[in-house]
């Protein structure tokens, strides 16, 4: 019997999947997460951030596991919300709610550190200490946990010896989909033998690119003002620019 099918899928419906082959390749491993929340200075006893970045990384195609005994991995992370009064509306008082979430992942047996990252949200709410910082909560812990499920792979590769830093992170505007394909098709030259290139998603003419090689980012980004990016901004371990024609 022969199946054929025609899909279409979002780019953000994958982003953030590394599905069984790469979880394979990096030996199955065991994640134990663990965060530590508060809500106006409260201590959260059932954690939002929590629950979400635990949805996040077994959506990913992480094993996942309470408590760290026989964990591989250790995602620690710090989520809280501060609130102020803005207003009223009808009577009922409007609060600005802010969140922000951390999170680090550390190898368990060495406590070396693969990943950090920290993410924001914020939003107007009448319930500062309940819905609104829920829901806060939960869209930093998903923007910053999505973010890491690559750089934990990344991070797992080379400590078994890929040997390859974290990728760099390239983001550039102002691009099309042909213009993608020869940038695309460069970097792969210059991240050479063990290298990648992982395209993370392209819309609206944005691309946003995970380049693992051993190349500084001072050398990738030279590289990319010749291929015609003007640079806009680079970190230790992420570039921003857009195409000029």
């Amino acid at each position: 019997m022969r199946i054929t099918a025609t899909c279409r899928v979002s780019v953000s419906a994958l982003d953030g999947i590394l599905g069984p082959a790469v979880i394979g390749a990096l030996g199955n491993p065991r994640l134990s997460i663990s965060v530590q929340e508060q809500i106006g200075g409260n201590r959260s006893s059932l954690s939002a951030a929590e629950s979400e970045i635990t949805r996040v990384f077994g959506r990913a195609g992480f094993l996942l596991q309470s408590g760290r005994a026989g964990a591989n991995v250790l995602i620690l992370g710090n989520a809280n919300t501060r609130h102020v009064r803005r207003g009223a509306l009808e009577g009922v008082p409007i609060f600005r709610v802010n969140a922000e979430v951390t999170l680090e992942a550390v190898i368990a047996d060495t406590g070396h550190q693969i990943a950090r990252r920290t993410a924001n949200t914020s939003m107007d709410s009448a319930q500062p200490t309940g819905a609104g910082a829920s829901k806060t909560l939960t869209d930093a812990a998903s923007s910053v946990s999505v973010a890491m499920v690559n750089e934990i792979a990344y991070g797992l590769w080379r400590s078994q010896g890929g040997g390859l830093g974290l990728p760099i992170v390239i983001t550039i505007n102002n691009i099309t989909f042909r213009e993608v394909e020869a940038v695309t098709e460069a970097l792969q030259r210059l991240a050479g033998r063990g290298g990648d290139v992982f395209v993370r998603s392209y819309e609206n003419q944005m691309l946003e690119i995970d380049f693992v090689s051993n190349q500084s980012v001072r050398i990738v980004t030279s590289f990319l003002s010749d291929q015609g990016v003007e640079i806009e901004g680079f970190t230790s371990h992420t570039i921003s620019g857009r195409m000029v024609r």
